[in-house]
């Protein structure tokens, strides 16, 4: 049977500021369903065990190396919901025990590089207490990105996959490149000289050069981070390892994401009765203060308030938008180093 570690800095329901966390709760579910032994890791943050029904501990203390010394955690465990896919919990009170996930609203938390490095250290320095080696450690974003140079400097362990989600400049994790030394690695170590990218130390491109392969949310996406345009500052590094590069188109949780049983819409409805989408539409339009006509069209759009989900093409096509009713639900944080926090927290 393989065996999978998903590591992620975010899982649905135990934390989430975006898309990641969606993917990261349940996509295991749907892996162990094909009888693979995976888990998932993820930091244990205030609001894990405000979340987590049942919680318990498997390691009580871990030395975790780090670049000012050793330090260490401890490990909880508990289940994904529905299901018996273990999620492990890494505790670290200064690191992770604060009412964010990467700071305050349009802010970041100026110690993030050191805090995520210790999470990546941590997910390889708990494998031999839990008396469990994976074959494979799936990375998930700049966040986790650091396992993958670790992995480097190992002979033998699991095998890395990398899986970015968002390449846009603003969730690259890029840092001024002095700052290496908070990984703990050398300017002469492999993969190091890839990360350093103009004068910032680029946590994407950590993975990208160092993960045995990449893979992206679609097909489509796979291409487009091959340009300048859609894959600024990293394009270099996935074209030349195209031929380790997917890209798997994301999926959904069909107990989560289900119009037939979901408490949260106004009416249930499925393919062959859709009578209750009249409902959930006359809702949504009484909510927005829209006019509650059957008659006219209503689009909807949920997604970051940035150039890199089209708003500028939404923008033009409006005015050709005739009698339609619009409704956008999105986010728009300017961090105050004037990066985009977006859907995971502001990179800097």
């Amino acid at each position: 049977m393989v065996k999978v570690l998903l590591a992620s800095a975010e899982v649905v329901p135990f934390a989430k500021v975006g898309g990641l966390a969606d993917v990261a709760g349940s996509l295991p579910k749907a892996l162990a369903q094909l009888d693979i032994d995976v888990r998932v890791i993820m930091p244990k943050y205030r609001t894990t065990t405000q979340t987590a029904a049942d919680i318990w501990r498997v390691v009580p203390g871990c030395p975790v190396p780090m670049e000012y010394g050793m330090s260490g955690c401890a490990l909880d465990e508990s289940r994904l919901p529905g299901s018996e896919v273990p999620i492990y919990f890494v505790e670290h009170h200064d690191y992770f025990s604060r009412p964010y996930v990467y700071g305050p609203p349009g802010d970041a938390y100026p110690d993030n590089l050191e805090r995520l490095t210790f999470f990546c250290r941590a997910i390889l320095a708990v494998l031999e207490p839990l008396n469990w080696q994976p074959d494979v450690i799936h990375l998930n974003d700049w966040h986790t990105s650091l396992v993958a140079v670790y992995q480097k400097q190992i002979s033998g362990g699991p095998a890395t996959i990398f899986t970015a989600h968002n390449l846009g400049s603003a969730y690259q994790g890029t840092f001024p490149g002095e700052m290496l030394d908070v990984t703990g690695l050398k300017s002469d170590d492999p993969g190091v000289t890839d990360m350093l990218h103009q004068g910032q130390l680029n946590l994407a491109r950590a993975g990208l050069a160092c993960a045995d392969m990449v893979n992206t949310v679609s097909e489509k996406y796979a291409q487009e981070i091959e340009t300048p345009e859609f894959g600024p500052n990293i394009f270099d590094l996935v074209r030349a390892r195209r031929q380790d590069v997917w890209g798997i188109l994301n999926g959904i949780d069909y107990e989560v994401w289900n119009p037939a049983t979901d408490e949260a819409i106004a009416a249930n409805f499925t393919a062959d009765n859709l009578s209750g989408k009249a409902q959930c539409k006359q809702a949504l339009q009484e909510q927005m203060g829209l006019p509650a006509a059957s008659d006219i069209p209503l689009i909807g759009m949920v997604t970051r308030l940035d150039a890199q989900k089209g708003l500028d093409i939404l923008a033009e096509a409006l005015p050709q938008i005739q009698d339609a009713q619009l409704v956008v639900l999105g986010t728009n944080v300017i961090c105050s180093s004037g990066s985009y926090p977006g859907e995971y927290g502001c990179c800097n």
